[in-house]
């Protein structure tokens, strides 16, 4: 038998791509999603001209595993400051309700 448990959070693999002198370094971290209603999301994903940096603050409670040159913990604030960190974020969160990527 299937027991449904569900928190209200849960952790989700990022692959995220930073370009560095002239290539692209892959890492991966972990991200904390909220977990949102079927319609919660269905709201969210209508919401007119809703952006990846919106989105990714409206489904992300935190981040995990990654931290700065210093070794300080990154947090989400600071990692959505990064071009391309919203996108990761939200292409993640997509595959972890639907199972697929999302098509840009």
């Amino acid at each position: 038998m299937f027991t449904l448990k569900l928190t209200d959070t849960y952790k989700w693999p990022v692959k995220f791509s930073v370009p560095v002198d002239g290539k692209h370094q892959t890492a991966q971290f972990t991200a904390v999603f909220k977990r949102l209603s079927q319609t919660e999301l269905e709201n969210l994903t209508k919401t007119e001209g809703i952006t990846d940096l919106r989105m990714a603050v409206d489904v992300t409670a935190g981040v995990e595993d990654i931290q700065d040159e210093s070794g300080n913990a990154v947090g989400l604030n600071t990692l959505l400051d990064i071009p391309g960190a919203a996108t990761a974020l939200v292409v993640a969160y997509m595959d972890s309700v639907t199972g697929a990527p999302r098509k840009n």
